[in-house]
């Protein structure tokens, strides 16, 4: 054999052994893609769990807000009052929290108006402050609460229809936010919107229907949040008249005990003058 052609042997041989070693360390591209996938799998989890867990840490929990809410007014409210705003406190946190939640007048005008009957006759403290600690709690701006609400206790009175109340801008900014899906259900949003026809003198059942319409909230929810909160003020307006006679006995106790320790003094000082 010629080297010429014991070269081109070699050479052969040496091309088959090296493309042989080729194919068994080229990995396979079905082997290549999988892997991609399983990585980028592995990478969007990992991105999604940081995600969740600063979208956790971000959101208060119900506790976390009634702590603010304590540490801003550290005074002690009487159990007919407090057991009401707790109960209000946690709905309404519950619906502020929400992805879609979005702070509307109507809103601010169901919640004042709730507020303000529960503490119209409050003297244990300030009812103003209270308030403000309330809505600071919720991480909300209590002066845009009040200012809202004066704006549409001024503008209802002023319409002579449901159609005129649902031309309201406040209203308009509901029904979009439901076309969008977005509309997030809040029991003092209805009960905003029955005070706007309180305020408006459109007391017919069927002017709030109309109304819950043109807003896109749900007639049923609405109806079921006016009859809990009926339910709230009757059983309210008990507990207060209850509170009442308890510091009446007790104020006529206190008188009791007063006159009798001052008779007792009385007849002391007329012992010692005698002897």
């Amino acid at each position: 054999m010629s080297r010429t052609v014991g070269i081109n042997v070699v050479a052969q041989a040496t091309q088959g052994k090296q493309t042989q070693k080729a194919r068994l360390s080229a990995p396979k591209a079905s082997f290549v893609k999988g892997a991609a996938l399983r990585v980028r799998a592995a990478s969007t989890a990992t991105v999604s769990r940081e995600a969740l867990s600063v979208r956790a840490e971000d959101i208060p929990t119900v506790s976390d807000t009634k702590a603010k809410f304590i540490q801003a007014y550290n005074k002690p409210i009487p159990a007919v009052y407090n057991t009401v705003l707790q109960e209000m406190i946690v709905l309404q946190h519950m619906s502020r929290y929400q992805k879609d939640y979005k702070y509307s007048a109507v809103q601010a005008l169901g919640f004042t108006s709730v507020f303000d009957q529960i503490f119209e006759t409050y003297k244990y403290g300030s009812a103003e402050d209270i308030f403000s600690a309330y809505i600071n709690a919720l991480d909300e701006d209590p002066a845009a609460y009040r200012a809202d609400t004066n704006k549409l206790l001024e503008a209802s009175p002023s319409a002579s229809s449901v159609a005129d109340l649902a031309e309201m801008e406040d209203i308009k900014g509901m029904a979009a936010l439901a076309a969008e899906g977005k509309l997030v259900h809040n029991r003092f949003q209805a009960i905003g919107l029955f005070r706007m026809l309180e305020l408006a003198g459109l007391t017919d059942p069927s002017a709030l229907s109309e109304l819950v319409t043109a807003s896109g909230m749900k007639q049923d929810m609405v109806n079921r949040d006016l009859m809990t909160y009926k339910g709230l003020l009757s059983k309210l307006s008990g507990a207060k008249e209850l509170l009442k006679e308890f510091n009446e006995r007790e104020k006529k106790k206190t008188a009791e005990r007063l006159a009798a320790k001052e008779a007792k003094e009385a007849k002391e000082a007329a012992e010692v003058t005698e002897a």
